[in-house]
């Protein structure tokens, strides 16, 4: 497969984001969080776990605010985010 994004990073996306870098589904893997800080985070642990696994994803963080630029780049949006809470 080619370029994935995983727009938002709870525990759901986290979940998924991760499954993609274990099994080696993406080329590419745009990690979205509202805050650019915690994909970056993630992005890090993402790549960590690929380098120990062999793997050759591209993880690429990404904050929401500009989400328009990577979903033009995106084979496969996977939506995990979820209603505010008040």
């Amino acid at each position: 497969m080619g370029n994935v994004s995983v727009i938002g990073l709870g525990n759901v996306g986290r979940s998924v984001a991760t499954n993609i870098v274990t099994t080696g589904l993406a080329e590419r893997l745009y990690v979205v969080s509202r805050s650019l800080e915690k994909a970056n985070g993630f992005a890090i642990d993402l790549t960590d776990q690929s380098a120990s696994l062999g793997g050759h994803t591209q993880i690429m963080p990404i904050a929401s605010k500009s989400m328009d630029e990577i979903l033009t780049d995106t084979d496969v949006a996977i939506v995990t985010v979820r209603k505010r809470f008040k």
